[in-house]
């Protein structure tokens, strides 16, 4: 092989290699988050969550692709029969994130380690 297309290759494998191991995609983010008042957030591999309030659980949601390093999404949310379009999640760090439904109720989530 050329000179050239070798030392191409060697930088994309670092890249990957560098991004496989970061804890920013989305699937390195699953686990169950808790807050204050005893609610629910899991969010598995696969990108899908689930929010749950005083024993009610919503349908699954898909929060976004499990290789995604947003730090926001939107999605739509099903919970207690009720359609909320304008839902947000908001990853501040690691550990934390906060979840938006509708523009005003804010939930403030740390994970449970």
């Amino acid at each position: 092989m050329h000179f050239k297309l070798k030392i191409i290759l060697l930088f994309f494998f670092i890249y990957f290699q560098i991004l496989y191991s970061n804890n920013i995609f989305l699937s390195k983010r699953s686990g169950e988050y808790y807050d204050n008042f005893g609610r629910k957030l899991t969010i598995d591999n696969f990108g899908y969550g689930i929010f749950e309030e005083k024993g009610i659980k919503s349908e699954s949601f898909k929060i976004g692709q499990p290789r995604s390093v947003e730090t926001n999404y939107k999605f739509t949310m099903i919970f207690g029969g009720r359609y909320y379009a304008n839902t947000y999640l908001y990853f501040t760090d690691k550990n934390n994130c906060i979840l938006i439904i509708n523009g005003y109720l804010k939930y403030y989530f740390k994970k449970d380690n």
